[in-house]
């Protein structure tokens, strides 16, 4: 069971990740020339480019920072015998770590609201 401090406490954590990475991509591609920037011309050429990219890039590395969290979390539970095999087995452990960056992040945000919102 997760204690109601872990989920605010990880909800805080990206949270902030998100809106340091939105401001911090946001400026770089509103000072970036729009000439140096490959991508689809009518997104690129738009006044609202540094918007999306801010967004792109804040979710991506908020979705990056808490499914670390979830790892060590999931991981500090488990024996030592299984984290050297998760050491040895990397390709699996991996490519878990980017089906929770992808898939996972989203929807437990969401249900982790819920949660903080009830009160459980």
């Amino acid at each position: 069971m997760v204690s109601r401090e872990k989920r605010v406490g990880f909800l805080k954590a990206t949270l902030t990740v998100f809106v340091v990475m939105f401001v911090l991509y946001g400026v770089i591609f509103a000072i970036t020339p729009r000439e140096a920037v490959r991508g689809t011309d009518w997104l690129v050429q738009s006044d609202a480019f540094p918007l999306w990219a801010g967004l792109l890039g804040g979710l991506v590395c908020s979705a990056m920072a808490g499914a670390g969290i979830l790892i060590v979390r999931f991981m500090a539970g488990k024996p030592r015998r299984f984290k050297v095999v998760a050491v040895v087995a990397w390709p699996v452990t991996v490519s878990c770590f980017v089906f929770m960056v992808f898939c996972v992040y989203l929807p437990y945000q969401v249900y982790n609201l819920v949660k903080i919102i009830r009160g459980t």
